[in-house]
């Protein structure tokens, strides 16, 4: 496929005036991830100056070229994200390793990481090394001796990025289940799974299912694994032969991991958004074939062309025979990626004349039929899962959909779907990702209850461990929320399927097991206090169900929106810089966020949000010495570490987005922040230390680290600068 990349913007350029120049914060940003041999080629310069320029900033140790491969293979995203600003497509590509049509794919497929990056790439100069005048040299001298009192106060790692095996719990800390679950099936994303190309090597693959990983999943009762799929590059695509190059390392690394989890019990399924749009290039030789224009330089497949529908159908036949065993597919006709001609119209409302004369429920459907058609003539028993996600978005648009549906396909719904919000006197809907939010909720009761009297099967997604609201940890110890949830999700639901976490979420937690052991079949659920007891045996219970108590409760004041959700300050925490000046960048979804509090905000007025995350931050920190009581003069257990550490990072990000919120709001009115930027300083040192004790601090698996320990010095040194020119 002809790459089709972001176009350039023309905003002015991110100003980063704590850096002399743009080559030093190049340098400065990616010295632990990629070696001064790959960074020289990059500026055009040699691996000497590239080692001296960081040494004069107070930078000692590089990437090895063992570090490097993890950075490219595992953490592209950050990498990515880290020099959006600074390099150009050319110096990106040098950079990654890529050509031009392989970053246009990882920025269009990769969990639509182009969208989080705004749709558009700032038009910056080629960055090269230039010399420093007296000033400059200066400025880097005063770099040095910050960087080198901040790293004394971090210390030394103990651990490395990407080295999760060190914190996977043993599966010997899991006491046996006994029995068996409730659900005929329930499945979470892989803690440490590739979203792209996973697939095609067997390191990636190593990389994104490990055995560690494996073994503890089956001891917490789950039962299978899901991960994404590109339907064109997984089979000899007979519309474009090209686009399936790789195809065959693909179904090999495909059955490779399906081997690696029948050890363990566990089932893969692929989670599919099909058919993909297709480029302009595409269609200049099958214009029989275009559909709805959403995208620039893209279009649908549309539907209603028989020879897509054979194409559709017949494809995941061919999946399907060469990956035997596999547990099936999970749909989705309304996501981000722009599918069929109605994934983001409503009723004939698509660019597409063909399809203009259907409903949105009509073509969702025969998605769903084809893909059902074409995996059950293999295996009658696979399962396929239709996500219902905006399916409502129209009046009847839910049943009706449902009404079209094979009924041997599962109804997938969010179990908190249309439930609603209030804080002070906004009111806002529950789509997704919601902890704060208890479900299930009325709207989802109702609908999968209509689903049922059908004949289908149901299964419910919910989110564990953590969500948008924060993303950035192991998991938010807000247990009762869990609890509460999954309680009523049983009484009042009893569903088949649980789809346990999103891209976030599958961090193998002591949540995890807390919902292993209530839905044990045909056993009462036990109570939080005794469930408690179980996870930390070692905790003094009292003070430990006070604390919870107390982290429920600050984490009820969440201003829940898709918005915030998506566009807020909490995923970055103490990562985010402070910009003295309005940057005039708007914020994107769960990626680079910079100063815009109208988007963080959303529906939120800008006091409001603020005095939310005042009361989140103010309320959690009181429970922080209750938990802390709990396990003093204890047996430290993993268990009960992970614990503490979750809970200061909890504060740490709800305490900065609510610094940050106010320094937004006060900038450039005279107020003295000086108090605030030296406290955010702190913040990102304490945080920097926790990412040393665990590598699962910032990380993410559709996002890889939002943050770096780097990006925490980096905070330091913003920091210092704006309080040395206030």
């Amino acid at each position: 496929m002809a790459a089709v990349l972001p176009k350039l913007s023309g905003r002015k350029n991110l100003r980063i005036e704590y850096f002399p120049t743009r080559a030093q914060c190049f340098i400065f940003r990616n010295y632990e991830m990629l070696t001064p041999a790959r960074m020289a080629r990059v500026l055009g310069s040699d691996e000497k100056t590239v080692v001296s320029m960081a040494a004069d900033m107070g930078l000692t140790v590089s990437a090895t070229e063992k570090t490097e491969r993890l950075w490219l293979d595992r953490g592209y995203i950050t990498l990515i994200r880290a020099n959006w600003h600074l390099l150009t497509y050319t110096q990106l590509c040098t950079l990654l390793g890529w050509d031009e049509g392989r970053l246009a794919f990882i920025l269009h497929e990769d969990d639509f990481l182009d969208h989080k990056l705004g749709r558009e790439k700032p038009d910056v100069p080629e960055l090269a090394v230039e010399e420093l005048n007296d000033a400059q040299k200066k400025e880097t001298a005063w770099i040095r001796t910050v960087v080198t009192e901040a790293s004394g106060k971090i210390g030394t790692r103990r651990y490395a990025p990407f080295d999760f095996l060190a914190v996977y719990p043993a599966p010997d800390s899991f006491p046996p289940l006994g029995g068996e679950s409730r659900f005929g099936a329930s499945f979470c994303c892989s803690y440490c799974g590739l979203y792209g190309d996973t697939f095609l090597e067997d390191h990636l693959i190593e990389a994104s299912f490990p055995e560690e990983l494996l073994r503890a999943y089956a001891a917490l009762g789950i039962s299978g694994v899901w991960t994404q799929a590109v339907l064109y590059s997984m089979i000899p695509c007979s519309l474009d032969p090209s686009l399936s190059t790789g195809w065959e390392k693909r179904i090999s690394g495909l059955n490779k991991v399906i081997a690696r989890l029948k050890k363990y019990g566990l089932k893969l399924y692929l989670y599919i958004n099909e058919p993909r749009e297709m480029s302009d290039a595409f269609f200049e030789k099958r214009p029989d074939l275009r559909g709805d224009v959403q995208n620039p330089g893209y279009a649908s497949l549309c539907l209603s062309v028989p020879e897509v529908q054979d194409f559709l159908r017949d494809s995941i036949r061919k999946l399907t025979e060469m990956a035997p065993g596999l547990g099936g597919y999970i749909t989705i006709t309304a996501s981000e990626n722009h599918t069929n001609c109605y994934s983001h119209k409503l009723s004939g409302q698509t660019t597409c004349p063909r399809c203009r004369s259907l409903r949105r429920p009509d073509l969702f459907a025969l998605v769903n039929r084809l893909i059902w058609e074409g995996a059950s003539s293999v295996d009658p028993d696979i399962m396929v899962a239709a996500y219902s996600w905006v399916w409502d978005r129209e009046p009847e648009g839910f049943e009706d959909t449902v009404k079209l549906l094979p009924r041997e396909v599962a109804v997938l719904s969010v179990s908190e779907r249309k439930a609603v919000k209030k804080i002070e006197n906004v009111e806002v809907p529950v789509g997704d990702y919601s902890i704060s939010v208890r479900g299930p909720s009325e709207t989802t009761v109702q609908t999968l209850g209509m689903a049922k009297e059908l004949g289908n099967r149901v299964a419910v997604k919910v989110q564990l461990n953590n969500s948008w609201e924060l993303s950035s940890l192991p998991y938010i110890p807000a247990f009762g929320h869990f609890y509460d949830s999954i309680r009523a999700l049983c009484e009042k639901i009893d569903p088949d399927v649980l789809m346990m976490t999103w891209t976030h979420g599958g961090f193998p937690s002591p949540v995890l097991r807390m919902v292993a052991r209530m839905t044990r079949k045909g056993e009462s659920c036990p109570s939080l206090p005794d469930l408690l007891r179980e996870l930390f045996p070692e905790a003094d219970q009292k003070k430990l169900l006070a604390a919870i108590r107390v982290f429920d409760d600050a984490f009820d004041e969440f201003p829940f929106s898709v918005g915030v959700m998506y566009n807020g300050p909490q995923h970055m925490g103490p990562a985010l810089p402070l910009y003295p000046e309005p940057t005039g960048w708007t914020a994107c979804m769960v990626g680079p966020v910079y100063d815009d509090l109208r988007v963080w905000a959303n529906c939120y007025p800008d006091d409001l949000f603020e005095h939310q995350f005042i009361r989140m931050s103010e309320k959690w920190n009181a429970g922080l010495p209750l938990l802390r009581e709990a396990f003093a003069g204890k047996e430290e257990t993993p268990a009960g570490r992970l614990l503490l550490q979750c809970a200061e990072i909890v504060y740490l990000h709800f305490a900065s987005s609510r610094n940050h919120i106010h320094y937004v709001r006060a900038r450039g009115t005279g107020e003295d922040l000086s108090a605030l930027i030296r406290q955010e300083e702190e913040f990102a040192l304490r945080e920097a230390v926790l990412m040393g004790e665990n590598p699962a601090v910032g990380y993410e698996a559709s996002n890889h680290y939002f943050y770096t320990r780097t990006d925490m010095l980096e905070k330091v040194l913003n920091c210092r600068w704006l309080l040395a020119h206030r």
